[in-house]
């Protein structure tokens, strides 16, 4: 196990490590150890020969959880390296890598379900922690009237983050390296055309809508090859290198009777995305 500093990579001794399986079942923790003075550790399990069981190890460090990838038959050092980070509340900047913003074709109702996915990253050495009552550590705007807010599978509750005003707010730590944040909403046929700003500079920026007649202008977007996702089509708007500022407008056609329920698929769909 390895703890980065800022004069670079330092063993973890003393520290417990925790063997997990996770199968069709659910998942339980299976052993636990310690490290060594040298941050090694050694954990011997039989693996129950079932192709759907998942292994992996994890530790807590500053009360943050680190996890590995899945750990194949015959791991390698690297599979099973866990890498931890000290913790700041100080506000290290967070930068957009990507932002993809998925538009369905109304579901039984008026509404169109909306997802949006951020791709962010900290690029420092350090895990940036919310402070005890104060700020979230990220947020971002959300087009006017958006109801029925849900975060998605990544941070996985609302108390992680949570719709905060007109403005999306994220309390979850964020490790060094790339961190996802996910979350849909629903908007009213009268929220269209919606406007989704985009207040930083962002890597990738992703417009996919059901609707064929949909219109989605600005930020120098261009219409690709449409994809298909869970048998499901959608129009496919791209740019590159998007400046802070830049807006994107979504318009839709007016409700039609017939639609198809969007919500069976929303994970589906972010993790295809």
């Amino acid at each position: 196990m390895l703890r980065i500093t800022g004069s670079g990579e330092r063993p973890l001794p003393g520290q417990w490590v925790i063997l997990h399986g996770i199968g069709v079942g659910g998942g339980e923790a299976l052993d636990s150890t310690r490290t060594d003075a040298s941050g090694q550790y050694r954990i011997t399990h039989a693996r129950s020969g079932a192709d759907a069981v998942q292994y992996f190890v994890s530790t807590v460090h500053h009360g943050i959880a680190y996890i590995t990838g899945a750990i194949p038959a015959e791991p390698t050092i690297d599979d099973a390296t866990l890498t931890v980070f000290d913790t700041t509340s100080a506000p290290i900047p967070l930068q957009v890598r990507g932002r993809h913003i998925l538009v369905f074709a109304r579901t039984e109702g008026p509404q169109h379900r909306v997802a949006e996915i951020y791709d962010i990253t900290n690029d420092t050495i350090l895990t940036r922690v919310a402070a005890v009552d104060g700020p979230p550590l990220w947020t971002a705007p959300v087009p006017d009237g958006a109801r029925e807010f849900s975060s998605g599978p990544e941070l996985g509750s609302n108390e992680a983050i949570r719709l905060v005003g007109d403005r999306v707010a994220a309390f979850a730590p964020v490790a060094p390296g790339l961190k996802r944040i996910a979350f849909t909403y629903a908007l009213s046929p009268e929220a269209f055309p919606a406007t989704f700003a985009v207040e930083d500079p962002t890597g990738i920026l992703e417009i996919l809508v059901e609707d064929e007649a949909a219109e989605v202008r600005g930020a120098g977007l261009v219409e690709g090859s449409p994809t298909s996702i869970e048998g499901r089509t959608f129009r496919r708007f791209q740019a590159q290198a998007v400046p802070a500022l830049a807006m994107v407008t979504v318009g839709v056609p007016a409700p039609l009777r017939t639609a198809r329920t969007a919500t069976g698929v929303l994970v589906a769909i972010i993790a295809v995305v």
